[in-house]
């Protein structure tokens, strides 16, 4: 396990990239919410993320390049949005504030 502050310690991973980046990186290579898409790992998602500007680019990279057709990224796009905007915006209990609050500020 890797705690979200060391992150920048890790080979291939700057502090310039943000935390959208990173959960980007953790979604593509795989999660709960959305299907892993065959030969994309940890090290691929990374290399993907640091060299696409945006999701559309990067969905046209994997089609590009990496030789996924529409029919399959049609769906993967729709539900890699869905996990972005699960893992960016989810809400917890703060137990010292006693309420619930959006994990990451909106």
């Amino acid at each position: 396990a890797v705690h979200i502050r060391d992150i920048p310690k890790c080979t291939g991973f700057t502090s310039q990239q943000s935390h959208e980046a990173f959960v980007t990186m953790c979604i593509l290579s795989g999660c709960d919410y959305v299907p892993s898409l065959p030969s994309i790992g940890i090290k691929t998602a990374q290399k993907l993320v640091a060299n696409c500007r945006s999701i559309p680019d990067l969905i046209n990279t994997l089609q590009t390049q990496h030789g996924f057709s529409q029919r399959e990224l049609g769906p993967y796009e729709e539900a890699f949005h869905k996990a972005l905007y699960c893992f960016t915006h989810h809400l917890v209990y703060d137990p010292q504030l006693q309420k619930i609050i959006p994990f990451t500020p909106f």
